[in-house]
């Protein structure tokens, strides 16, 4: 999942967003997200662990109880919320419990932190949330469901001091993997072929026409070689 916050200092407005994203054909999809308002958040650490709650309490009324990685573009709310770093302040203290007790519904949670770039759909969620709902005094949330068309891109460089976090996400970048090449086992026709016409050596032999996402067969995963290699 990805999360976000979003603060206006100028209004004391707030709005969070939740994007689900599963694996598909083509990638990770997204599959559903969340617009949230809470009520009285004073700053912008509040609504980022308003987002964190957001993104539990979506995904356990959606899927139930999962192992989930949830992705967020505060570092420093996710260090805290790892138990990196301290959090001292009694307000956020008392959020932060909030979290870790979504957190106990799910079968596992791990945070880890991204760049802002790479988190823009929980980024226009939380945004819309703050135009749609803010300024009442109750708690709103809406819902969408996804078709999948939009795709999330893991950023390479994702960096964390947590070992559950980067098992987590090297875990979700390997199931990535061997989807992306049972896809191309599945439907060929999906992909474009680039073994016998590489202009860069160094490139992908195949590429998916829709994701441009690009495989190398030294890669391919040990039981499917022989149908890749047929193809």
């Amino acid at each position: 999942m990805t999360a976000d916050g979003a603060f206006k200092p100028e209004t004391s407005l707030a709005g969070q967003g939740a994007a689900l994203w599963k694996f598909g054909p083509s990638g990770l999809e997204n599959r559903g997200q969340r617009r949230a308002y809470v009520p009285n958040l004073n700053t912008c650490n509040e609504s980022e662990y308003e987002a964190a709650a957001t993104a539990l309490s979506f995904a356990r009324a959606t899927l139930g109880p999962v192992n989930l990685l949830v992705l967020m573009d505060s570092e420093l709310v996710v260090k805290q919320l790892e138990g990196i770093y301290q959090t001292k302040e009694a307000h956020l203290k008392t959020l932060a419990e909030s979290v870790k007790a979504l957190k106990k519904e799910h079968t596992k949670v791990v945070f880890a932190a991204i760049r802002r770039d790479y988190n823009s759909r929980a980024d226009v969620l939380s945004n819309e949330a703050v135009e749609k709902f803010s300024g009442g005094d109750e708690r709103v949330f809406e819902d969408d469901e996804i078709s999948g068309e939009e795709r999330l891109e893991l950023p390479k460089d994702i960096t964390t001091d947590n070992p559950q976090a980067r098992f987590a996400i090297y875990a979700v970048k390997r199931q990535l993997r061997a989807k992306l090449w049972q896809s191309l086992v599945d439907d060929p026709s999906q992909w474009w072929d680039n073994r016998d016409n590489k202009p860069n050596p160094k490139g992908p032999d195949f590429t998916h026409k829709e994701s441009r996402e690009g495989l190398w067969l030294d890669s391919c995963p040990e039981e499917l070689l022989a149908q890749v290699t047929g193809l």
